[in-house]
C-alpha cells in the first residue's frame, strides 16, 4: 500500500498536476476506503478492523497488526495532504484524524513504543522490546516505533521533544540483541542488525531508514549528523551494504544522505537538512537550474555546523522541494570551518 505515499507524494511536489492529479487521487481515495478483495495482492488487508477500532488488534485474525496500523497511518496521512490540496477537504480531515488515532492506539507510555493491543484495548504481554515477529513485520518494537510523519505528535506522545530524542538515541545505544519471536529461527535481518552494532537500530532494513533524521527535525542536528555519518562509513563500502538492495533503496539513502538532504515522509514538501559528504556536488536536472551544494569545513570530519542557507538565506531544519528545483547555492558551514571558506 505504499504506492499510497508515492502517488501522494507526486501530486504534493507538483509531479503531478491536472487531470492526472485528479486520477491518482480517485486511486487514492479507493485504496483508503475500499477494503482489499481476496487474495491480498491489492488494497489493505484489514482496512475495515483498522477503520472500526483505530488500529487493527492482535486479536484479529490480520497479521503484522503494529506494522500495519502504522503502514495504513502513514497511507492515511500521506493521502491527506494530497487530498488537502486538490481540495477535498472532508476526506483530509477524515484521513488525518484516522492516522493520528492509529498512531495513539498504538502507542505503550510505559514502554514509550509501539505495542499489540486486544480489541478491547488491552496491551499485549507477550511483549518484549527485543522480539520479533508477533505484530511487527521483520523487526522488533525498536524499528516501528517512529512513524515517520507527524513529529510533534510523537513528540507529544512522549512528553516532549527532548524525552522522543533520548528515546532515539537509546535506540542507538541498547544491546544490539535479539529473540525469534514470531519468527521462530534467526533471518538474514536479525543477523545484519547484530553485525552493524548501533543498538536496536537497523539500517539493514528499511523499516529503520528515516529514523536517525527524526533527530534533525526534532532540532537537534548535532545528533543526528554524528549518527548519519556513522551509518556511511560502517554501513557502505565499495563492495557491500549493510542488508539487502530492495526497489534500490539502500543505495538512494546513501545518496540523499552523501547530499545532506533526506525526505523523511515523501508526501511531505520537506527535506530534512544534513552535513554533506562531500565539499562540493552539483546537481544537473534537464529543464531546471543547477543546485550546487557546498560543503565549508575543516576536514571531512567536521561536523560541527553553524550554518546551512540557500543563496545566503539561513534556512531552519529543512528545505522545501520548491527550494530545491529552483537551483542555487545550497551552503553548510561548520564552526571549525576557519580559512576553508
Amino acid at each position: 500500500t505504499y504506492g499510497d505515499v508515492v502517488l501522494a507524494e507526486a501530486v504534493v511536489k507538483g509531479v503531478l498536476t491536472g487531470e492526472d492529479a485528479q486520477k491518482a487521487w480517485s486511486a487514492l481515495r479507493r485504496d483508503a476506503y475500499e477494503e482489499a478483495p481476496p487474495g491480498g495482492a491489492v488494497g489493505k488487508v484489514g482496512l475495515r478492523v483498522y477503520e472500526q477500532h483505530g488500529y487493527i488488534p492482535d486479536d484479529s485474525g490480520v497479521s503484522d497488526c503494529v506494522s500495519r496500523t502504522l503502514d495504513f497511518a502513514h497511507a492515511d496521512w500521506a493521502a491527506a495532504q494530497a487530498a488537502r490540496l486538490l481540495h477535498h477537504p472532508e476526506d483530509a480531515e477524515k484521513l488525518t484524524r484516522r492516522a493520528t488515532e492509529a498512531v495513539r492506539n498504538s502507542f505503550d507510555p510505559q514502554t514509550g513504543l509501539m505495542r499489540p493491543k486486544s480489541r478491547s484495548g488491552r496491551f499485549s504481554m507477550r511483549f518484549d522490546e527485543t522480539r520479533w515477529g508477533d505484530g511487527y513485520t521483520e523487526g522488533s518494537p525498536w524499528h516501528h516505533s517512529f512513524p515517520p510523519f507527524d513529529v510533534e505528535l510523537l513528540s507529544r506522545l512522549h512528553g516532549s521533544k527532548e524525552k522522543l530524542r533520548e528515546k532515539i538515541l537509546q535506540m542507538t545505544r541498547v544491546p544490539s540483541t535479539f529473540d525469534h519471536g514470531g519468527y521462530g529461527q534467526t533471518i538474514h535481518e536479525m543477523r545484519e542488525m547484530r553485525a552493524l552494532a548501533m543498538g536496536q537500530y537497523g539500517h539493514n532494513n528499511q523499516p529503520s531508514h528515516h529514523v536517525l533524521w527524526l533527530l534533525g527535525l526534532l532540532g537537534y542536528r548535532s545528533d543526528q549528523d554524528k549518527l548519519i555519518r556513522e551509518v556511511i562509513d560502517r554501513a557502505y563500502g565499495v563492495d557491500f551494504y549493510a542488508g539487502d538492495e530492495d526497489n534500490g533503496e539502500m543505495g538512494a539513502w546513501f545518496v540523499l544522505a552523501a547530499l545532506g538532504l533526506f525526505s523523511v515522509s515523501p508526501a511531505s514538501p520537506d527535506y530534512v537538512l544534513g552535513t554533506p559528504l562531500f565539499e562540493k556536488v552539483s546537481l544537473h536536472v534537464p529543464g531546471r537550474a543547477v543546485l550546487e551544494i557546498s560543503s565549508i569545513r575543516r576536514d571531512r570530519d567536521d561536523l560541527d555546523v553553524v550554518e546551512t542557507a540557500l543563496d545566503g538565506a539561513t534556512l531552519s531544519e529543512t528545505i522545501s522541494f520548491s527550494q530545491l528545483v529552483k537551483g542555487g547555492s545550497l551552503i553548510t558551514k561548520t564552526r571549525d570551518a576557519g580559512d576553508a571558506s
